[in-house]
């Protein structure tokens, strides 16, 4: 009997361990079934954001390298204005060696003539160089632009006749050979550039709209800035108003009243 009794012990035990891991040998298969199902999932979730990091990369690639062309174009700007002023300097220095030089192959009433039209080529010079500065082709060219559209029509626009009769005569004002100003070299080729804007009919009206478009962004700037000067005036005399009704009391309008009599 006790042999048998432990027998059976046995054998629930063997039963028991071989269920367990049956149980365990499922779970397992479950388990690597869930796995394999989650693993295409997790590719195309790494794919997809490794599409979106390598566009987000290709995009600032792109940014920096605009950004480092931006930089480099600028730096060929200012490297190229500055070897044209060294230029510039250059000349301007050999031409008022040549003016004193010259002078000393004069007499005392040359000398005199020479440095009162020296006086004057500066002053042309200078206001030519001023205006091409400020990017105004038409004061280069010593012109007025008032142009008045009324309808169809046009008035105080110079005409291609006009800029061409001021460019000969600003040209032979700034001619190297003619001007003895040191800059004279700078401001005749502002007169040519000035000039060949104002002489191509596509260039010019590209031009004045350019002109238009800045005028009336000062306008409006201007305006703007009349309306907060209004408002903040406005808003200080409503205070000091309220501020003389405070301390006056009732009597505030009569001495309002008699102190405009009296002024």
């Amino acid at each position: 009997m006790k042999y048998n009794k432990c027998l059976r012990i046995i054998l629930f035990i063997t039963l028991l361990i071989l269920t367990k891991l049956q149980g365990s040998i499922v779970d397992d298969e479950l388990l690597r079934e869930l796995l394999e199902e989650e693993k295409p999932n997790e590719a195309e979730r790494m794919k997809e954001s490794g599409y979106q990091f390598s566009e987000e990369y290709v995009r600032q690639g792109q940014e920096e390298s605009e950004k480092e062309e931006k930089i480099r174009r600028q730096q060929a700007v200012l490297e190229e204005e500055l070897l044209m002023e060294q230029q510039n300097e250059r000349i301007r220095q050999q031409r008022e060696a040549d003016f004193q030089s010259s002078l000393e192959r004069m007499n005392e009433d040359q000398q005199k003539a020479a440095r009162k039209q020296k006086k004057k080529d500066a002053k042309i010079v200078k206001k030519i160089l001023k205006a091409s500065n400020q990017g105004n082709h038409y004061s280069v060219l010593g012109l007025l632009n008032f142009a008045l559209k009324i309808g169809p029509f046009t008035f105080f626009r110079p005409s291609p006749k006009d800029i061409k009769k001021a460019y000969r005569h600003r040209a032979m004002k700034t001619h190297p050979d003619k001007n003895r100003d040191g800059k004279a070299q700078e401001a005749f080729v502002a007169v040519e550039e000035s000039a060949a804007v104002l002489m191509d009919d596509q260039a010019r009206e590209l031009y004045d709209l350019e002109i238009k478009t800045a005028r009336i962004e000062k306008q409006e700037r201007i305006l703007q800035k009349l309306s907060t000067i209004r408002i903040f005036v406005r808003d200080q005399l409503s205070w000091l108003i309220w501020l003389f009704h405070k301390v006056l009391g009732p009597f505030a309008v009569p001495i309002l009243i008699l102190g405009c009599l009296l002024i």
